[in-house]
């Protein structure tokens, strides 16, 4: 109680940054955790770098909340991890690079270990990866985005497994969020919504492809930055991908304005460089702040929005 009483005093204070990683570490000291709390906090703030791993596992249900279990669920899921690479390399459909790092680290990897763990891969798995195409590219796009914000292999591997698991359940919510797209992008800036509606841009944008994977492949160049998104994602606010696309539209507002077909739209917003990728976030952040309360009044929150 006293936790959340120092997190709405500071709000009202309008000092948010003060004394998050503090907040965070009494949260984290409790046993057992509660996995409402980090929610919480993880829709308000960012998570600090040094303990965004354990946040995130704990509240996909990767780790358990009850801290006398963690060091043997942990060591159990070490090892389920490491079973599954042996396996891919006696398959001889993973090189044994000895111990990995960050950049080493390959999505499609960890996509084949998440298809040999639900017996969905053979010897043949060519034909695997070709008739489920569109599930490897959300998968692979997934682990992408994971492994461009967790250094940890065997940690990449259980979040991308769990967040591509929990997708059935937001299938609904992503069919919901392109109208709130048209709605907050015409509230935002007006000229730029009609200019967009006169070239069709909202028809061709790829909201499916965009929502499924994250905007991983948006981000390629600069996949640290959707960290903060991932947060709220992973806290069950997949409401926030709606603001990444506005979010999109507004930080290219001037060059949009000039373009005359969708297809040149399109291809202008699909691939961001650094500067723009971290401008779009800190935008989207700026959105949600602004709106996720009014969204969740609007469209009733999906049972993982909290």
């Amino acid at each position: 109680m006293a936790d959340n009483f120092r997190m709405l005093y500071y709000d009202t204070l309008g000092l948010k940054n003060v004394d998050q990683k503090k907040t965070l570490e009494l949260l984290l000291s409790e046993n057992p955790l509660s996995t409402d709390k980090l929610k919480h906090f993880s829709h308000k703030f960012t998570l600090p770098a040094i303990y965004r791993s354990l946040v995130w596992k704990v509240q996909l249900g990767i780790s358990p909340t009850c801290k006398e279990s963690s060091e043997f669920v942990n060591t159990q899921r070490q090892g389920h991890y490491e079973d599954l690479k042996q396996a891919l390399i006696t398959m001889q459909m993973l090189n044994d690079h000895g111990e990995t790092n960050r950049s080493n680290l390959n999505p499609r990897d960890i996509v084949l270990m998440y298809l040999l763990d639900f017996g969905q891969l053979s010897v043949l798995h060519g034909n695997i990866l070709k008739r489920d195409g569109h599930k490897v590219f959300v998968l692979e796009s997934i682990s992408q985005a994971v492994c461009g914000v967790v250094s940890d292999e065997c940690d990449c591997f259980w979040i991308t497994k769990h967040l591509y698991n929990r997708q059935e359940q937001l299938y609904e919510s992503f069919s919901k969020l392109p109208q709130y797209v048209k709605y907050y992008s015409q509230l935002e800036d007006q000229r730029l919504f009609e200019h967009l509606c006169e070239i069709q841009l909202f028809k061709v944008l790829p909201y499916d492809r965009w929502f499924q994977t994250y905007f991983s492949s948006v981000f390629a160049d600069c996949l640290e930055y959707l960290e903060r998104i991932l947060d709220k994602i992973v806290a069950g606010s997949c409401n926030i991908l709606l603001f990444v696309c506005v979010a999109l539209l507004l930080t290219f507002s001037l060059k949009l304005k000039q373009v005359r077909s969708s297809e040149e739209a399109l291809k202008m917003i699909s691939h961001l460089q650094e500067e723009a990728g971290l401008a779009v976030v800190d935008k989207t952040m700026e959105l949600w702040e602004q709106h996720r309360n009014s969204l969740c009044a609007e469209i009733g929150c999906h049972n993982h929005d909290h």
